[in-house]
């Protein structure tokens, strides 16, 4: 007898490791798929960003190759009319040009006129090395 209830222990102790490996199976079946409709949903958002970016970049190819065919025509017309003529130099004074007016002597009646508080900046500043930002 005592084998028989030995053996039927061994019979519910396999019955119960097969259920729980069943239960274990079923839980990490249901665990992939979460994981397979995760990875594919990020996938997809993968994709649709992948696009966007690309459809991003030819949009603004188009747009800077637009800007420079508007600046090009525009600059011929300025260049072709007299009016709009202009010689740099008149607008723009050289860095030399600035620092001789900026060290000139001043009037003796104020210590620092207009044309001194707006040259000097610009003095300094021709004289910096170039910074890109």
């Amino acid at each position: 007898m005592s084998s028989q209830t030995k053996f039927k222990k061994d019979k519910e102790i396999i019955a119960e490791y097969e259920a729980q490996i069943k239960e274990i199976r079923t839980q990490l079946v249901e665990q992939f798929k979460c994981l397979e409709q995760q990875s594919e949903s990020r996938l997809q958002l993968l994709q649709d960003l992948q696009e966007f970016f690309r459809r991003k970049a030819e949009i603004e190819l188009e747009y800077s190759r637009s800007l420079e065919k508007l600046a090009e025509r525009f600059s011929s017309k300025i260049r072709s009319s007299r009016e709009h003529q202009f010689n740099a130099s008149q607008m723009f004074p050289s860095s030399k040009h600035l620092q001789q007016m900026a060290l000139s002597p001043r009037r003796p009646e104020t210590c620092f006129n207009t044309l001194d508080l707006i040259l000097l900046p610009l003095c300094l500043i021709s004289f910096l090395p170039f910074v890109y930002f």
